[in-house]
């Protein structure tokens, strides 16, 4: 596999003290990555966005009594903002949305770290759907099941919020995870990523057009 994703390093090399890192951050357009996907080896791909959100009608799982929601919305790897529109501020969000072209090769589920206990993952033909896959904890602790819908939303810097009404169409068991809970906020809890399409995480992220990553599957050449 190849992944184009921000290159820390040089963000924090052009980075001025004090700054955020926000503020040197530019959006990765799905233009330049669609430039990468028809390249011979390249046997598919998977554009991700990954967005903070909140929902008034489920509540997140809870680390400890005391965990607190993350402030950061849009978040690619190494966790800060992910948006080119200046409305992708800093507000309180308790769970993560991921969007993916296509949840087939996420490594947490082909790894055997998650497992598919119901339903299906998504796939490329549910991009534009609100479709939803969620573990087993975040479903048990708000009576979810397949078929069950809820409303997340996400906010800009200027309050306007963005709803969407996503249905459950798949739940994960967490069989194992790396992450580790201390002082771990509600957001950053795995058992809190809602996986959606794509464009569903787009459009909570204020942006159709920018993504947080893309991952291309290469065929051996050898071969």
């Amino acid at each position: 596999t190849a992944t184009l994703s921000y290159n820390m390093q040089k963000l924090m090399q052009n980075r001025k003290k004090g700054a955020s890192m926000a503020s040197v951050m530019k959006a990765m357009k799905m233009s330049t990555a669609d430039q990468l996907k028809h390249l011979k080896y390249v046997q598919s791909y998977n554009y991700s966005v990954s967005v903070g959100v909140n929902s008034s009608s489920i509540d997140p799982v809870k680390v400890s009594n005391s965990s607190s929601s993350n402030t950061q919305q849009g978040t690619p790897p190494g966790g800060t903002s992910s948006s080119g529109s200046a409305q992708n501020k800093m507000t309180e969000t308790s769970f993560s949305v991921s969007g993916n072209t296509t949840m087939k090769k996420l490594s947490s589920f082909t790894n055997g770290s998650y497992k598919l206990t119901s339903g299906r993952l998504l796939n490329s033909s549910d991009d534009g759907k609100n479709y939803a896959v969620i573990s087993s904890a975040l479903a048990s602790d708000n009576d979810l099941k397949l078929g069950s819908s809820f409303k997340v939303y996400s906010t800009t810097s200027s309050g306007k919020k963005t709803y969407v009404t996503l249905k459950v169409i798949g739940i994960y068991k967490i069989q194992s995870s790396s992450a580790s809970m201390d002082n771990m906020s509600d957001r950053q809890n795995p058992y809190n990523t809602i996986y959606t399409p794509l464009k569903t995480a787009q459009t909570l992220n204020h942006s159709t057009t920018t993504i947080t990553s893309a991952t291309y599957y290469l065929d051996d050449p050898v071969h």
